[in-house]
């Protein structure tokens, strides 16, 4: 299997995990807090997403974290008969802090749009920029 059959088998499973909730496109990118045409080329299998995403709809599809990633990054070994839903859920409540640290320390990047936090990673960073820079013009006077 090559990088773009990879591509078309997640898009479909993305599909049939869609399906399997009830959900139609749109109101699946209501629930992923996603643009309806990220979505759409997702499940077309014509592009991938950032790690973002994918960590979206593994999540809203209660996915193994990482399995988008796995089944791009091993498509030459992976047989593509064995790609299915039960194989993108396998060891999905398991996913571990050794695995995130791990992701992290070779994935970091800065974050260049807002549209790639979380709403509470986003609040999180106003609250901090608004802090610092009340903090900043209003030094506490010290006795």
């Amino acid at each position: 299997m090559n990088t773009e059959q990879a591509l078309e088998l997640i898009g479909k499973l993305i599909q049939d995990g869609r399906s399997e909730k009830g959900l139609s496109r749109l109101a699946f990118t209501k629930v992923l807090e996603m643009n309806y045409r990220t979505l759409t080329t997702l499940e077309n299998g014509t592009r991938t997403s950032h790690d973002t995403n994918q960590h979206k709809v593994e999540e809203a599809l209660g996915w193994r974290i990482g399995s988008i990633r796995e089944v791009l990054e091993k498509a030459d070994i992976i047989p593509p008969e064995s790609v299915t839903l039960e194989y993108m859920r396998e060891g999905s409540g398991a996913s571990s802090w050794m695995y995130l640290d791990a992701e992290e320390s070779v994935l970091v990047r800065p974050v260049t749009r807002a549209g790639e936090l979380s709403n509470e990673e986003l609040l999180g960073e106003l609250a901090y920029r608004l802090y610092n820079k009340t903090a900043w013009k209003h030094p506490q006077k010290t006795d």
